[in-house]
């Protein structure tokens, strides 16, 4: 067995050290193939302690990473995953989740979203945004409250109520928007009512005359909860409500575990290439 400690950043003086680092811990991870602690990541990169800790946690606000409470381990995220998708458009063939969604948005006319949870926050990792005069923008990669959403009460379906309290008062604390901060403690009415119903509907909760509603779907291979949101403009949306949830139902029983295990490991699927990351409180185009 080769004991001898790997370097996993290059020697190259030129290349932008913060850069390098990133990426070097991209390649860890994918040669670990499994969650790691600060400690871990800093002995094997041979960087100091508190370098690694900031960088980490940098990559889990931006949405790369997410951090296992209880271990205090990390382990990336979607977004690594969906990094690379725009080459593979090119080389594979179009995947069963965005032909999916496509078909969600051409059937409802309003906007869809693929979403999962960042820390106090719901991060859209797939959008597909409908062609009407009064269409939303979905944007990927961009990040609302979970505590103010539809996608967000419908990850957290499965949290203790203490744990709910927990993210609401956060959210009352630092969010920056007054909206946000007047709507967080809605978020026990919500997910109360996607307990008994079985889907989320938030009106005007995330943003000023929108309206949206999201299914939990299954948990993926490597523990991210998943959610599938619809959404649009109230007065147009309102009438809709038994067809959009009648639609994401029959989204939610052709996604098959075997479906989830491709769009993960990104094998033959196509995705819009995520966008640039927003600021954790950026005010999101599909909120409702």
């Amino acid at each position: 067995m080769n004991n001898k400690k790997t370097s996993w950043c290059s020697s190259n003086v030129s290349a932008v050290k913060s850069c390098e680092r990133t990426l070097a811990i991209f390649e860890l991870f994918a040669s670990e193939q499994r969650p790691m602690s600060i400690s871990e990541v800093s002995r094997s990169m041979d960087m100091p302690h508190s370098s690694t800790a900031a960088l980490l946690k940098s990559l889990t606000q931006l949405g790369y990473l997410r951090l296992e409470s209880a271990e205090r381990q990390y382990y990336p995220t979607l977004r690594i995953s969906l990094l690379g998708l725009w080459m593979r458009r090119r080389h594979s063939g179009v995947g069963v989740i965005p032909q999916l969604l496509s078909g969600l948005v051409d059937e409802l006319g309003e906007s869809a979203a693929l979403a999962m949870r960042n820390g106090i926050f719901v991060q859209y990792v797939l959008g597909q945004t409908c062609t009407d005069a009064r269409r939303l923008h979905v944007e990927s990669g961009a990040v609302s409250p979970l505590a103010c959403t539809a996608s967000g009460w419908a990850l957290m379906k499965d949290l203790p109520d203490t744990d709910i309290g927990r993210i609401v008062r956060r959210t009352h604390a630092e969010a920056v928007m007054p909206h946000w901060r007047n709507t967080a403690f809605e978020c026990f009415e919500g997910v109360q009512k996607l307990r008994e119903r079985g889907y989320a509907f938030s009106v005007g909760h995330g943003t000023p005359g929108i309206a949206a509603i999201s299914i939990p779907l299954r948990v993926s291979p490597n523990g991210d909860q998943i959610a599938i949101s619809v959404g649009g403009p109230i007065d147009r949306f309102l009438p809709k409500e038994q067809s959009v949830v009648s639609a994401l139902r029959a989204f939610v029983d052709q996604v098959t575990p075997e479906v989830v295990d491709n769009f993960m490991d990104s094998t033959h699927t196509t995705a819009d290439y995520l966008t640039a990351a927003q600021s954790p409180w950026h005010k999101s185009t599909l909120t409702g």
